[in-house]
């Protein structure tokens, strides 16, 4: 195909796409999660319905309310083993540990790793963040965490943050100020 395409993805579609590619990326992970759920669910409302607790209860002579919070801590501990199999599964489709290239262009912001390279466009940025070990920049749901280490000293992180700000849409600069003000310590930028 030679051509550019053109479209929009409405942002309801979009949510829709979130959860049904993740269902289908990582199938393994999403049934073994509701099934686990279903299935424990299942055996608590039979217990209680049928008497379960307090039959066991009767039987062993363990206090009813400890069988339920042996359960609980079966339940979660379960969804606890699941979710980091989940963020195994993760793992294995990206390196999260490769070096990010980082800079600043007319056309905005460009991060880049050796399998993905994002350009923000300076309109498209729509916050910029503190952390404790560095400053965010956001598009949307998308966050970029540059941290301080990635700086020779705390002027250059500041004038890179005074630059993206001076060049922020008036929403963006609006959410960013304060932010903005405490990284600097410029208390006369105006949202």
């Amino acid at each position: 195909m030679d051509r550019e395409l053109t479209y929009q993805v409405p942002f309801k579609r979009l949510s829709k796409l979130g959860r049904s590619a993740g269902r289908k990326a990582y199938r393994n992970i999403w049934v073994a999660t509701w099934s686990w759920i279903g299935g424990m669910g299942a055996a608590y409302f039979l217990a209680l319905y049928f008497r379960g607790f307090e039959a066991l209860a009767n039987t062993t002579g363990i206090n009813e309310g400890a069988l339920i919070l042996t359960w609980a801590v079966v339940f979660f501990g379960g969804l606890i083993v699941l979710r980091r199999w989940g963020r195994g599964q993760v793992k294995t489709r990206a390196d999260f540990d490769s070096v990010i290239s980082f800079r600043k262009t007319d056309a905005g912001l460009r991060f880049a790793t050796r399998e993905v390279e994002y350009l923000l466009k300076w309109q498209g940025i729509a916050q910029i963040l503190q952390e404790p070990d560095g400053v965010v920049i956001s598009h949307g749901s998308l966050f970029f965490l540059v941290p301080d280490s990635a700086f020779q000293n705390v002027g250059e992180r500041n004038e890179l943050v005074r630059d993206i700000y001076s060049r922020l849409e008036p929403e963006a600069k609006a959410r960013s100020v304060d932010a903005v003000k405490r990284m600097t310590g410029d208390q006369g930028i105006e949202g």
